[in-house]
């Protein structure tokens, strides 16, 4: 039946696809080509290597001082097409670090690039592709638009997050002519296995309130035919409660018979997966679900397609997600509105943290962030709910708190640093008070979450919004974050749960009255997140106290001892 209904259009989609004979613009068997323009402070090599095929560029690079950039340049005379994309092999050892491609017309002076930020290296080769619409105008009297004539060609490493030194390799730079495509507006078609009532349509119609259920957990398959070759940033699915697929295998295909793997999920939740898949183009896509939820097997209530802005960046992905999901959920930065934030930090020390009027700390310069909520009575507070009033110790000490005002509830919370410039700390305390006539049973909740203080349009020499969290583990009292960094509780909790991203944000799980299990976790995806939960009991008057101390310095010990709060309170 699959073949079938892609069979259907075959004709069409490869008259369609098929592109003219791409252009080599360089194989790399001549790397001398190339000439070499570091920054200054900036060491770098340029050498040829063993290439995917024959020779390559080989770039070497120190950001001696923690920035600047290393540029391999050469001089060509190009005519570009009215749609195209390059495209070449790249290899990289070291830390993540941006990748610039520019082109340069023939005055010298007017840029146009394609950037890539914490760009990740793994030492295999890798094919990057970089359509017209991903190439924007950088700078040059041109003041925009399109680069006809291409003079020069830059491939450039600038220091990123990573920094440090590495290598990478350039091989088989090829410029394509691509057919003009007007926007997607065919009907796709779903087929697949099905129960009877529940045919593989209603994962396409639109409507939550049906779904597609496969007819056996084993073998299940739902494939999307786009009857033409479509562009999208990736896929969300809603899956029906309790016919989840646990783990499932998303695959594209250009023609309907040759495929190739777009992302693999493995521990998913279920309820809402979203999976960027960024500047995908594809004539179909098959879900191939390997195992279900529970045994009652799968039920997919939408497929969403999602435009090419869901994949070109995870602070976009995130907006996506924050704007489908209740308010309160996300960083407030993600729906559009703004927070106040105020800096914690030891004087002069390397490392400080941002601290916001919604009670959120991070833990330095593009970290992650620890964020407070209360539950109580089965209702989940967020920054959106109550009162929060921002101050400063006496009126003008750079100790600032936020009040939290809930109903019959305060919630106060202090931030300040404590230790020498070297190694420098951040401790929150986080004070409790039940300001109503009855005992009051509230749980503090303190997430750990993937996003800076820092909102996206803002950048302090590393861009603002999402964070990486790629490990989360419980160990001997503090929880281990990429395995360099700490957050350390002064009072132990009562519960650590850690998730995936796969396995729902942790905000999802505690809307749901749950806490997700307290077992270490590896995202590749690095969107983990994490809880620690702290119960209270609170009389009529009375008030509770938390405290966590979180190290400014990677590999950094706390300096505060678990349950010393009296230490935190003499170290204001």
């Amino acid at each position: 039946m699959i073949a079938t209904i892609l069979a259907a259009g075959l004709a069409a989609l490869q008259a369609d696809t098929i592109p003219a004979a791409a252009r080599v613009v360089d194989d790399f068997e001549e790397p001398d080509q190339w000439t070499a323009h570091p920054a200054d402070g900036v060491a770098m090599v340029l050498a040829d290597d063993p290439g995917i095929s024959g020779r390559a560029l080989r770039m070497d690079f120190d950001f001696r001082s923690g920035g600047g950039y290393a540029i391999a340049r050469r001089v060509v005379s190009l005519d570009l097409p009215g749609n195209y994309v390059f495209s070449f092999w790249l290899r990289g050892e070291g830390p993540p670090n941006t990748l610039e491609f520019k082109l340069v017309d023939s005055t010298g002076e007017n840029v146009w690039w394609y950037t890539e930020r914490d760009r990740a290296f793994d030492g295999t080769w890798h094919r990057v592709s970089i359509r017209k619409r991903q190439v924007g105008f950088a700078w040059g009297p041109a003041g925009g638009g399109e680069v006809r004539h291409v003079g020069a060609i830059e491939l450039v490493i600038t220091a990123g997050r990573g920094g440090g030194k590495g290598t990478v390799w350039f091989d088989e730079l090829r410029l394509t002519a691509l057919p003009e495509r007007g926007p997607y507006d065919a009907v796709p078609v779903a087929a697949g296995s099905a129960r009877r009532g529940h045919p593989p349509s209603l994962a396409l119609d639109g409507d939550t309130t049906t779904a597609w259920r496969a007819a056996a957990a084993r073998g299940a398959a739902l494939t999307v035919d786009f009857l033409r070759p479509r562009e999208f940033g990736g896929v969300t699915l809603l899956w029906e409660e309790g016919r989840g697929a646990r783990d499932y295998d998303v695959s594209v295909s250009e023609d309907g018979i040759h495929w190739r793997l777009a992302a693999s999920v493995r521990g998913s939740d279920g309820g809402r997966d979203d999976l960027p898949l960024p500047d995908t183009e594809a004539r179909a896509l098959r879900l191939a679900l390997r195992r279900p939820q529970a045994r009652g097997g799968y039920g997919l209530r939408e497929l969403v397609v999602q435009p090419l802005a869901f994949g070109a960046s995870r602070n976009g992905m995130f907006e996506a997600i924050a704007a489908a999901s209740p308010p309160g959920s996300f960083p407030r930065y993600f729906t559009g509105e703004r927070a106040y934030w105020t800096v914690v930090g030891v004087d002069e020390a390397p490392e400080e943290a941002l601290f916001n009027e919604d009670g959120v700390v991070d833990a330095g310069a593009g970290e992650f962030s620890v964020e407070p909520l209360l539950r109580e009575g089965g209702r989940l507070f967020t920054w959106h709910d109550g009162d929060r009033r921002p101050s400063l110790l006496d009126g003008a000490l750079p100790i600032p708190s936020v009040d939290w005002r809930l109903p019959g509830l305060t919630c106060t919370i202090t931030a300040f640093a404590i230790g020498p410039a070297s190694s420098s700390s951040v401790v929150v305390r986080y004070r409790v008070r039940n300001e109503g006539r009855s005992r009051r049973r509230p749980t503090l909740l303190l997430a750990v979450r993937p996003f800076q203080v820092n909102p996206p349009w803002q950048v302090l020499n590393v861009p603002g919004g999402v964070a990486r969290i790629e490990s989360l583990r419980w160990h001997s009292g503090s929880l281990h974050v990429n395995g360099r960094r700490l957050v350390h509780p002064l009072v132990p909790p009562a519960r650590v749960g850690l998730t995936t991203f796969a396995g729902g944000e942790v905000v999802q799980h505690l809307r749901r009255g749950a806490i997700p299990p307290g077992w270490p976790v590896h995202d590749p995806f690095g969107a983990a997140s994490g809880v620690l939960a702290f119960p209270l009991a609170l009389q009529p008057g009375e008030s509770a106290e938390v405290a966590i101390e979180i190290p400014l310095v990677a590999g950094a010990r706390p300096r505060l001892a678990a349950g010393g709060l009296a230490a935190a309170r003499r170290a204001m």
